[in-house]
Order: structure tokens, then sequence, then C-alpha cells
């Protein structure tokens, strides 16, 4: 079973914001609306930002390393962030 291609969304300043939905893991696919990837959030806008509220995140998962956290700092998302890396 092949994978669908990931469904993109425009989020202004935020490069490749995407839907991963449907691909499998754990032998079933993912849901849709549930798990999202993008680029970072530091050049994001404010269109960007309304943009981002529509999609009801309610946890950002930052997996950049320090050095790059600290050079392309998030804007404010009003969202929960774990950093990972």
């Amino acid at each position: 079973m092949t994978s669908p291609l990931p469904h993109i969304f425009e989020v202004e300043g935020v490069s490749n914001f995407r839907d991963q939905g449907g691909y499998v893991a754990a032998h079933k696919p993912i849901a849709t609306d549930c798990l999202y990837r993008s680029g970072h959030y530091a050049d994001i806008s404010d269109n960007g930002l309304a943009a981002f509220g529509q999609f009801n995140i309610d946890l950002i998962v930052d997996l950049r390393d320090d050095y790059e956290r600290e050079g392309f700092p998030s804007r404010d998302l009003a969202t929960p962030t774990r950093t990972c890396g």
C-alpha cells in the first residue's frame, strides 16, 4: 500500500505546513487533521498566525537543536511547545 502525498496548507511565513494524515504508522493510517508537520515558525506572519489558529493544534513538538532554536526563535503561537532536539 502506498501512502498518499501529504496535503500542504498555506501558512504564510511557514514552509511546508502539511497534514500527515493517510500515512501508515503501526500498521494503520494516521487520521487526517490529527498530525501536522512543518518548518520553523520564526518567520510566521500575522496572516500565518490566523491560518495556524484554524487547525486547533494543542501541542507543538520542536525537533530542532538548541543552535537552530536560538538562531531562529519561533514567534509565540499561544500553543504549548515541547523541545526534543
